[in-house]
């Protein structure tokens, strides 16, 4: 099941270069010890590279700063979400990949680090005319046939959300595009509403400078509370190695 799923497949963020690119690419000179590779995506403000190239983000800096005091080399590398999944599950090499929600199906293969980041409940992002009481319950929008929600088809929302998505009377739009073009699909009325983080929803709403008059965000009566992040690493990290930058993520 998880190869079919993998071959199918608040602040301003700090830039945190000095730490990251110690070992970008190559062995460790010092100690001369391969450095594990950090996966990533581009996913701001969570991470991902500024406009100057830097790597910068929420997930970022607390990983960096960790491995640098457990003096573990490290080398990061972008890669897809999917193709990170197979990495890991691969096992061939000492790789984790960055902010992973954990799941009964990936702890089957991968080792996961302590959890080092809580993020924000999600958010409904709406068009301004799709009509809504203060108070909605999640659960009752994606239950009622006529309305659409806009989901993007690579994005995992937590159990709870995801469990409400696979039983959904609601219409379903898929797309693969980033936030900002999913953004101008709902304002454009493409579809009622869509889900996004508390960080992304001021992230982008900054970015993009939105208003009131431009979307409508949605707060959920029955939104729990925002999922846990953990480093998910092949199996050839070591014991050792993760106690160490356990230590620090914590």
């Amino acid at each position: 099941m998880v190869l079919r799923r993998i071959v199918a497949a608040l602040a301003a963020a700090l830039s945190v270069a000095p730490l990251c690119f110690a070992a970008e690419s190559g062995v460790d000179s010092a100690a001369n010890v391969q450095p594990i590779i950090v996966y990533y995506v581009q996913r701001l403000p969570f991470m991902g590279r500024d406009a100057d190239g830097n790597l910068t983000g929420l997930l970022i800096q607390p990983v960096a700063k960790a491995f640098a005091k457990a003096g573990v080399p490290l080398a990061w590398r972008e890669s897809s979400t999917s193709r990170q999944l197979a990495i890991i599950e691969s096992n061939t090499g000492r790789a984790c990949s960055l902010g992973r929600y954990m799941t009964a199906d990936r702890a089957a293969f991968a080792r996961f680090s302590v959890p080092f980041y809580q993020d924000a409940r999600w958010v409904g992002l709406a068009n301004v005319n799709f009509k809504v009481s203060g108070h909605v319950r999640i659960a009752d929008l994606m239950a009622d046939p006529h309305v659409t929600v806009l989901l993007k088809d690579d994005l995992k929302l937590g159990p709870y959300l995801d469990g409400l998505v696979a039983h959904m009377n609601a219409k379903r739009v898929g797309i693969t595009s980033d936030f900002d073009q999913m953004i101008r699909m709902i304002e454009a009325g493409r579809a009622d509403f869509s889900f996004i983080t508390g960080e992304e929803e001021t992230y982008y709403r900054d970015k993009l400078a939105l208003n009131e008059h431009d979307i409508k965000v949605i707060h959920f009566a029955d939104m729990p509370a925002g999922e846990k992040r953990y480093l998910m690493c092949s199996r050839l990290v070591g014991d050792a190695e993760m106690e160490k930058i356990n230590a620090y993520l914590k």
